[in-house]
């Protein structure tokens, strides 16, 4: 098996093992919330705060959607682990 393949498996099942974490997930659920109240409550007169604001979010996303991506790629790991596996056809071992 290639070794490169073994380690995004690898990542993608820590991945995966992560998000479906309650911990985590209320984590996530907490820190979201406590951006999108900053977000609701600036003062539009401080544009400083709005920008660092915008940015904390941006950053928020772009590390969710990572995970996504390394939970994916594992997924596309584990399929072309399977595909390169030579065929072993199943007989009927009752007769």
């Amino acid at each position: 098996m290639d070794e490169q393949l073994e380690k995004e498996l690898q990542f993608g099942s820590e991945a995966q093992q992560l998000i479906e974490s309650p911990v985590f997930r209320d984590v996530m659920k907490a820190v979201e919330k406590e951006l999108n109240d900053l977000l609701l409550n600036i003062p539009t007169t401080q544009p400083d705060l709005c920008t660092d604001l915008i940015r904390r979010i941006q950053v928020f996303e772009a590390i969710k959607m990572k995970i996504r991506n390394v939970v994916n790629t594992g997924k596309l790991a584990q399929q072309s682990i399977e595909e390169s596996e030579p065929y072993k056809p199943e007989f009927n071992r009752g007769y």
